[in-house]
């Protein structure tokens, strides 16, 4: 029984959930600075924020299965591919936490939007895409994961849905300045995704998936985080310039300084066993980032 406990929660990969849970804290953050603090929307956005994430991280475990990726690579075994959860069992347990999603989002859309038609329906059709975007992962005739488009998801859903969507739906007044810490936060979880994809190289290649690192090689990947992580954290700057939040800078030195120490040993090393705690690391660094800037804009 513990085993399979053990296994059901190895399988919702608890150890990404922070990327999710702060990105939506750094909404309602935003949304408190302008004076828009709301408690029941920023509880009600975290859980169907993680449950959305726990529902792609499991489709993407059945998905890899059902493709076959798994049986290819031989060599990071997911729960279903290792025995511990069936087929039956994990498609059991998409279709609750999709249920639990659905009904979560539903409550956050009637407690922070009921009367408002446009901005309701709007928040609708963005839960039916982020909801759609997480199952076809790795699920579906066309997989975009295996196709490359797994950043720009991230990007979207983590950033621009996530930060400003957790924002508006606090009834703070929606202007254009705010999409620049929702595109950072949305590029620094990409190179989470980054890091991520240029420690399994080899093994997508071998499993036939493409994804950026594959595309542009371990050196080209390695720019291309520095890239991500540096615009993010100029992003933070213009964003901190125009709202005249000067006291903020040694913020965002603080926050910023993991992410750019993690992005150094990325750049330096390619053992897979050191780029894997990097990837802990980046999640974290994120993570902190969000949190801190939530606190100090609050």
């Amino acid at each position: 029984m513990l085993k399979n406990v053990s296994a059901w929660i190895s399988a919702t990969r608890p150890r990404t959930l922070p990327l999710s849970i702060t990105a939506i804290m750094l909404g309602s953050g935003l949304a408190a600075m302008n004076g828009f603090f709301n408690i029941p929307v920023l509880c009600l956005a975290v859980f169907t924020s993680v449950l959305l994430q726990i529902l792609s991280n499991l489709t993407n475990d059945y998905g890899d299965e059902v493709s076959g990726v798994d049986s290819k690579i031989k060599v990071r075994p997911n729960v279903i591919t290792s025995g511990l959860i069936s087929k039956e069992f994990m498609v059991a347990g998409i279709i609750i936490t999709l249920a639990a999603t659905v009904l979560c989002g539903l409550l956050l859309l009637v407690v922070s939007a009921w009367g408002n038609q446009t901005k309701f329906f709007t928040f609708i059709g963005l839960g039916i895409a982020a909801i759609i975007a997480a199952v076809t992962y790795t699920l579906g005739k066309y997989p975009y994961g295996y196709m490359g488009f797994g950043d720009l998801s991230v990007l979207i859903f983590f950033g621009y849905l996530a930060v400003a969507g957790t924002y508006v739906l606090s009834n703070a007044p929606f202007t254009f300045d705010i999409l620049l810490p929702a595109t950072s936060t949305g590029l620094i979880t990409v190179a989470v995704l980054n890091v991520n994809n240029i420690r399994d190289m080899e093994l997508d290649r071998k499993a036939g998936k493409k994804t950026i690192p594959l595309l542009l090689g371990g050196r080209g990947a390695r720019y291309y985080h520095w890239s991500l992580i540096l615009s993010a954290l100029a992003l933070w700057a213009i964003f901190l310039y125009i709202n005249r939040k000067s006291f903020m800078w040694p913020v965002l030195a603080a926050g910023g300084g993991p992410l750019v120490w993690s992005a150094w040993q990325v750049w330096r090393h390619s053992d897979l066993k050191y780029l894997n705690r990097q990837l802990r690391t980046t999640v974290l660094s994120c993570a902190f980032l969000n949190i801190i800037m939530a606190i100090f804009l609050s």
